[in-house]
């Protein structure tokens, strides 16, 4: 009877993985998802070409490395006759929806083995579940998992892996057993977590917290978190300086990207999207507030001399929380709208309140058959309180799917249109490789070779190009036309144009996507290489005159839009009313 029990149990821990694993089957998955998956994509294939990966943004070298090794075996089991890298860059969806997989696999199986451990550890089985649960309890990681290649993914492992390591660092405090190898492996856990994305740095101080370091520990904390950092970025040490410049600049400026002033926040934008972030997660929100009520609770017991919890629980709720507000500061710096940004955010808030929780059972001395109900209960309302964006979230893939196969029916319904693609974030094969390729640097020769006749539209300066060659208006508009594809232009996209003596006219659109088709004629005094020579000679002399710039810094800054494109308007300007 007690091995059929134990059994049971053992079942009860696969229930999470398979509701995400169901949910990975129906949800759809969009193909040519470019930033970022197509940058660790074109990273993997350098490695496999024996050149070394040139992304260092988030810097995400160990999702280089799964890619790299996704890639190799992809492709042997492809059977393919091409060499890898024409086989890669032929077929990127094929590929990249693999990847997916082999990702979503890795984040089971460390889900599954979360709740196996833990349950082994501590005898509890519920304690196993809620643990699955954590990362998956808000739609954007159960969706960001399920559908795509990113950093943002890959730190649901890394959260994992934290769950095992506090659950065990605590089960040895409670039974008064050694610390030391959890001492050891905090820093180097902290070290990977930092090499998958610079996002996870608030949780740092969780260990520091927890395990109550003194300055020569932290300094003993710090140097291993470092050399840790350093062995899992190896494969980018050449890419080390920008690496360090572009962290520096995500600090020291008040923009997205390392961009704005150079002023650490601009308190105007910091706190509204603080406000943001607190109002539109009525979940996080609302687990926030109950677990700070919970936190003043359990201090007012502690005065009282009548807490009986361990006090390590108490420490490991304190943590958590610092952990949580701290990273919802950090996110607001830099936060434009993006969710994933907020997974680790999403994970701790859940992760304080579980424990709450936890200590509020002990202090009642619930029973099991009450703490499965509570359980249950906690699971159903959490869903219910965000059925709305898991909701949204999934119709959304569906839609965006359907209206990339109705842009490509259109596209090739009119065959005899030269196409050009808009140079800005969509899902189109052609700037997924682009968007690649502008990260690793390596393909752009055999590019050229598969994709002779792909063309693109840089709006900002207003250039075409082949891949990154640059090429003039006359070498693509042969017949006077061509289909521009696949975002919608702003109004002062369309200007540009229009000033350029361009005919645009609107032929095809649905919510996310739009064709334009361009007339050209090459008899247009603004259409000659001359014109563009003067407009490019106008521009050096804006920028070699401090004062001239800093007027027209002035009014980027007003429009809103970004230096380069007043100066290139300004120009434009001068040469359309002077001459000169």
């Amino acid at each position: 009877m007690k091995r059929n029990s134990c059994w049971f149990r053992y079942l009860l821990l696969l229930i999470i993985p398979l509701f995400i694993i169901i949910y990975q089957r129906i949800i759809v998955k969009n193909i040519y998802c470019s930033d970022p998956d197509y940058a660790y994509i074109l990273n993997g294939l350098n490695i496999n070409m024996l050149k070394l990966p040139l992304y260092s943004d988030h810097p995400g070298v160990p999702l280089t490395l799964l890619a790299a090794i996704g890639i190799r075996l992809i492709y042997l089991f492809s059977g393919s006759s091409m060499d890898i890298q024409t086989d890669v860059l032929s077929n990127p969806a094929y590929y990249e929806v693999r990847l997916q997989f082999i990702l979503f696999l890795l984040i089971i199986i460390t889900a599954i083995f979360s709740g196996f451990y833990i349950y082994r550890k501590t005898k509890n089985v519920f304690l196993g579940i809620v643990i699955q649960m954590i990362p998956f309890l808000f739609s954007t990681s159960l969706v960001i998992s399920t559908t795509s290649f990113m950093p943002d993914a890959m730190l649901i492992i890394i959260l994992y892996l934290f769950f095992i390591l506090i659950i065990q660092y605590v089960e040895n405090i409670i039974n008064n057993q050694n610390t030391a190898k959890e001492e050891w492996l905090f820093p180097i856990l902290c070290g990977l977590a930092l090499s998958v994305k610079i996002i996870v740095l608030p949780l740092l101080l969780l260990p520091v917290i927890l395990l109550k370091m003194n300055i020569k520990k932290i300094l003993r904390f710090s140097i291993i978190v470092v050399l840790s950092f350093i062995v899992f970025t190896l494969p980018i040490v050449k890419q080390y300086p920008h690496m360090l410049q572009w962290f520096l600049s995500l600090f020291t400026h008040s923009g997205i990207y390392g961009k704005g002033s150079a002023t650490i926040i601009n308190p105007e934008t910091y706190f509204k999207n603080i406000l943001f972030i607190i109002s539109n997660n009525h979940l996080m929100t609302i687990m926030m507030i109950l677990s700070l009520i919970l936190l003043f609770f359990f201090y007012y017991l502690k005065r009282k001399g009548v807490f009986s919890v361990n006090s390590i629980l108490y420490k490991l709720f304190i943590a958590s929380i610092i952990t949580q507000l701290l990273s919802i500061l950090i996110v607001s710096k830099t936060f434009e709208g993006k969710s994933y940004y907020l997974i680790v955010t999403y994970t701790l808030t859940t992760l304080s309140f579980v424990i709450s929780a936890i200590i509020l059972i002990i202090y009642l001395k619930l029973s099991r058959l009450n703490i499965a109900i509570i359980l249950t209960c906690f699971l159903v309302i959490s869903i219910f309180a965000n059925r709305k964006n898991y909701k949204d979230d999934f119709l959304s893939r569906s839609m965006t799917k359907n209206e990339c196969i109705e842009l490509q029916q259109f596209i090739d319904s009119n065959p005899n249109y030269v196409v050009i693609t808009n140079n800005a974030f969509s899902f189109n094969k052609n700037y997924a490789l682009l968007f690649g390729l502008a990260f690793s640097r390596v393909h752009e020769e055999k590019l050229m070779q598969l994709y002779p006749n792909v063309y693109f539209y840089n709006v900002i300066p207003g250039k075409y190009t082949n891949w990154y060659k640059e090429i003039l208006p006359e070498q693509i508009f042969k017949n006077g036309k061509a289909l521009l594809v696949d975002n919608y232009l702003n109004d002062e996209e369309k200007a540009n144009f229009q000033n350029k003596g361009y005919t645009i006219k609107l032929l095809f659109s649905n919510r996310t996507k739009a064709v334009y088709e361009l007339t050209w004629s090459s008899n247009n005094p603004q259409n000659n290489t001359n014109y563009k020579a003067l407009i490019e000679d106008k521009i050096k002399l804006i920028y070699n005159d401090e004062k001239w710039l800093n007027t027209i810094r002035e009014k980027a800054q007003k429009k809103g839009i970004s230096l380069d494109s007043m100066v290139y308007l300004d120009a434009k300007w001068m040469i359309d009313t002077y001459g000169k």
